[in-house]
Formats: C-alpha cells, structure tokens, sequence
C-alpha cells in the first residue's frame, strides 16, 4: 500500500468519525449544538450536543445534590437514566415547576429540527 492510500485510509476514517458524531455545522460554519449549563433552583442542568442515545426526546443532565447525576425527560420529568439516588419525586417536581425554562434551554441549543413542536394558541 503506497502513502497516498494510506493517507486517504486515515482521512476516511477520521471523516466517518466525525459524520457519526452528527453534523455540528450549520451552513454559515456556526455550531449547531452548544453545551449549555444553567442554574434552576437548587440543581445544574447541563444541555449536552450528543445526541446519539436518547434522539429525539428532549432532555437535560441534573447535577442532584447527593453527587450524582441524571439525565431527565424534559417533558414528562421521567429519568431516563441516572441513579438518582431517591431524588425522583423532587426532579419530577423541579421539571414541571421550571418546564418552560427547560424547554427554552433545550431550544437555545438545537437546530429547528430538534425544536419542541409549538402548541396552537387557543
């Protein structure tokens, strides 16, 4: 195998690395996704770019007072995953009292094919 083919083996594996990763460019060049952390209450909330394990379903990382972690449901306040540790009556709590700050948090960091869907003023 000559050097250019090497080249090219390592540019395509690195490419495809990337590509998996999800496209993290608008068309301007800006980053789609931001990592956001935000003081709610008595928790950090991290909005984290990956959205390769739980696509599609809005949600958010708690940093919960016991030193552990759980990545929760933005809509529906269920921990998706996380050992919380007995906090999962207060992080259903903390969702539905801060939903609507949640929800703007998770639309500040997504492209407008990952926004929530508007509801139909009444």
């Amino acid at each position: 195998m000559d050097d250019i083919q090497i080249q090219l083996d390592e540019l395509s594996k690195a490419l495809t690395a990337e590509f998996e990763k999800g496209r993290i460019l608008d068309d301007s060049g800006q980053r789609l996704f931001i990592e956001k952390a935000f003081k709610m209450g008595r928790y950090r909330v991290h909005f984290y770019p990956d959205e390769g394990k739980h696509r599609g379903r809005p949600h958010c990382v708690i940093e919960l007072p016991n030193n552990k972690v759980a990545k929760v449901d933005i809509v529906t306040g269920v921990v998706i995953e996380g050992d919380t540790g007995g906090w999962d009556r207060s992080i259903r709590k903390f969702a539905s009292e801060y939903s609507a700050e949640l929800k703007q948090a998770w639309a500040a960091t997504r492209p407008d094919t990952q926004k929530l869907p508007k509801r139909p003023s009444t």
